[in-house]
């Protein structure tokens, strides 16, 4: 079925994965940001981390913003470079709108197995190399 995140607060290093991962993130503008620490911290990418970030972040600008400056992206910085879907006020206005979001597209799919067949055609590079990562597991 289709994933909505809901940031409710900072979305860093690991966290900011788990949002992208999702196929929809809405995010608090009163507080938080999107951040990758892992320049900050010294810690190296896996190659399917990169990956990821190549197909999820088309923009070379934000990719390079977020992975090689460390850029700490508010709600609305975030939603201008797509890496959110929808902003709201406050918690719960974000958890609302989330949960609204994921029945509005739950409410278009029939068969989550075709939407996990469309998501490896959509992110052809990072399903090989997590699948490759997880040997025969998937």
């Amino acid at each position: 079925m289709p994933t909505v995140c809901a940031i409710t607060g900072h979305a860093v290093a690991a966290g900011c994965m788990l949002a992208l991962v999702h196929d929809y993130v809405v995010m608090r503008e009163d507080r938080g940001f999107v951040y990758m620490s892992e320049l900050d911290a010294g810690i190296k990418l896996v190659k399917y981390f990169t990956v990821f970030f190549n197909d999820k972040i088309p923009d070379n600008q934000t990719r390079r913003d977020l992975l090689l400056r460390s850029a700490r992206l508010t709600a609305h910085e975030a939603m201008d470079r797509g890496i959110v879907d929808r902003v709201a006020h406050c918690i719960e206005d974000t958890i609302e709108e989330a949960v609204g979001l994921a029945e509005e597209v739950a409410a278009t799919v029939s068969d989550g197995s075709k939407l996990a067949e469309k998501r490896k055609l959509m992110f052809p590079e990072t399903w090989r190399h997590v699948s490759a990562a997880a040997g025969s597991k998937l």
